[in-house]
């Protein structure tokens, strides 16, 4: 028996982490699905609501080598890595999402055999509004995030990649995104 990995994919600022944290909260008591831990050599920030623990890069690689890592990658200058844990729950028959690379999908869908990406949707203006509000003086960051989520929108078009609006109030998704890891969660929290 074997678990399904959710893969979440989406442009910065699109509301991954918001998602991951409302799954977190209104799991309940239900033992069939983990949230992976991230590290990353990205500085923690007060303003990011990304979970993640900060590395050095010299212990990055010290994990990465060591084969604690499931997946890793690199991004904007920065590496993450998901905990070989996953594997485990995997194993075990539990539903894991991560917050995962765009970039990284095509070796992410070689390493697992049920894996399913769920392409986090928003629109330019929508994604607009989040950096500015999260990053208000770094206005080339923001444009450059807006460049990449237009440029690579269509290879997101793919017949196994689920696709989950986030233009809307974040319940509404992250209901959403409940009843694809498990559809029985709908049914309980709407």
């Amino acid at each position: 028996m074997s678990g399904t990995l959710f893969y979440l994919i989406g442009a910065r600022g699109c509301g991954k982490e918001s998602l991951l944290q409302f799954v977190q909260q209104n799991l309940y008591d239900n033992t069939h699905v983990r949230i992976a831990h991230r590290y990353s050599t990205k500085p923690n920030s007060e303003t990011d609501k990304e979970r993640y623990t900060a590395l050095s890069r010299a212990e990055f690689n010290k994990r990465l080598h060591g084969g604690k890592f499931a997946i890793a990658w690199e991004s904007e200058g920065n590496f993450y890595g998901i905990d070989q844990e996953v594997n485990e729950w995997l194993a075990q028959g539990y539903n894991v999402l991560i917050n995962g690379s765009r970039v990284f999908l095509p070796m992410a869908r070689k390493l697992f055999a049920h894996l399913v990406p769920v392409y986090i949707q928003i629109k330019p203006e929508n994604l607009t509004l989040r950096l500015m509000f999260k990053h208000t003086n770094q206005t080339d960051e923001i444009r450059r995030s807006i460049q990449r989520e237009c440029f690579s929108t269509d290879q997101f078009n793919a017949p196994d990649i689920v696709t989950l609006d986030n233009n809307g109030p974040l319940h509404i998704a992250g209901n959403r995104l409940l009843s694809i890891i498990n559809p029985t969660f709908s049914r309980k929290i709407c």
